[in-house]
């Protein structure tokens, strides 16, 4: 190996086998560095959600379990809204949920009312 001052590795004098052998060697330790990152991180999400009486595969499956008993659970989906505003011109919808699209407010900027666009 090229050798240099200090850690016995010298990037400038070394030759393209060698440095393809620590590229090797770099890439294995990055890999086996993460797994180990991957299962002290997994051990204590593991430990965090034991605290609150859940597992990791209830979390994947979005199953909770309510606080009081009773109500929606978390994330469940409220379903498609139809459309309350259409403009005539190129058809874009807004349901009248979030912030007013571009196309609306622009419009109610150059004087139209809402009630113009109402389906």
């Amino acid at each position: 190996m090229a050798k240099g001052e200090g850690n016995g590795f010298n990037l400038e004098t070394a030759t393209l086998e060698e440095l393809e052998e620590m590229r090797h060697r770099i890439d294995t330790r990055a890999a086996a560095v993460r797994a180990e990152k991957r299962e002290t991180v997994m051990a204590q999400v593991r430990e965090l959600l034991a605290s609150i009486g859940e597992t990791p595969e209830g979390l994947a499956r979005g199953a909770r379990r309510p606080a009081t008993g009773g109500g929606k659970k978390a994330g469940a989906s409220l379903g498609s809204v139809a459309a309350k505003y259409r403009d005539p011109e190129s058809a874009q919808t807004w349901t009248g949920r979030g912030k007013q699209p571009v196309w609306l407010r622009d419009k109610l900027a150059a004087g139209a009312r809402l009630e113009d666009f109402a389906v």
